[in-house]
């Protein structure tokens, strides 16, 4: 991926790789690489996680955006909104691999009370890419926000901004949107497309290995322009995972022969 249009805090070496490391290895005839996914997050409740982790600083009217899990991004590489710095649960991640940068936004799914700051910071990130791994409801639990408009051509009216469904389609493992975001601010639009991963369910694994495998490849080939906005529900696990099969994907249609072994480290509730 590109790293066209990304805004200049990810252009810094001094960004951490918030949510993923990787370590290579190169053998005689393959190369071993060793994904790791990480949390990267604190809680109310406890404290560090770890001792290499930057303090998190948590604001009195933050809670009403965290979901119920209570997790919190690291101020080192969370996102920021606008001009006040607001707070938002996303963190920006980059990947480098033999050279090529990877951009990435990773984000909870959006709750009644963030959809605004969520579009906020699609357009102020000009991300024309949206991945959502998981459904809106799934067994008749609440797993993310519904923050678009259902309509064609009727807007979702938000405090920032006006979204339209400009168009849907709908694929066997996944579907396709495209949204219209025009701020009020200034009346200028931003064109984002929406990809719905729908096979996933939350604690199981995807229905079809080949329709994760195209979902993912579509992600990238769809990628214009700011960092790819990645999101579950809490925007952990299937978020975390989607970030190592883009990386691990891009490496093999690049010929390298690959023995691959992906690790994730999700921090335990307790």
């Amino acid at each position: 991926m590109s790293n066209r249009n990304l805004p200049k805090c990810l252009d810094s070496d001094g960004i951490l790789l918030c949510l993923v490391a990787t370590e290579f290895k190169k053998k005689k005839n393959y190369l071993i690489i060793t994904v790791y996914f990480l949390s990267h997050t604190s809680r109310f409740s406890g404290g560090n996680i770890l001792n290499s982790w930057a303090e998190v600083t948590v604001l009195k009217e933050t809670p009403f955006k965290m979901p119920s899990s209570l997790l919190v991004r690291d101020d080192s590489t969370r996102v920021l909104l606008g001009e006040d710095k607001d707070y938002i649960n996303a963190s920006y991640v980059k990947i480098v691999n033999a050279g090529e940068e990877y951009y990435y936004i990773a984000t909870q799914g959006p709750l009644p009370g963030t959809t605004d700051d969520f579009w906020q910071m699609v357009v102020e990130n000009n991300s024309n890419v949206i991945a959502m791994i998981t459904r809106e409801v799934e067994d008749g639990v609440i797993k993310c926000h519904r923050y678009w408009p259902i309509t064609m051509k009727k807007s979702l009216d938000l405090k920032s901004c006006h979204v339209f469904l400009e168009s849907y389609q709908i694929l066997q493992s996944f579907v396709v949107r495209i949204f219209q975001v025009v701020r009020k601010s200034t009346g200028t639009s931003h064109f984002v497309k929406h990809l719905q991963f729908t096979s996933w369910p939350d604690h199981g694994i995807p229905a079809s290995a080949e329709g994760f495998i195209k979902y993912v490849r579509y992600v990238r080939k769809s990628h214009l322009t700011g960092p790819v906005l990645v999101h579950c529900s809490a925007g952990v696990g299937r978020t975390g995972v989607f970030l190592c099969m883009d990386v691990v994907f891009h490496a093999i249609e690049r010929n390298f022969p690959l023995l691959v072994t992906v690790t994730l480290l999700i921090v335990p509730e307790s």
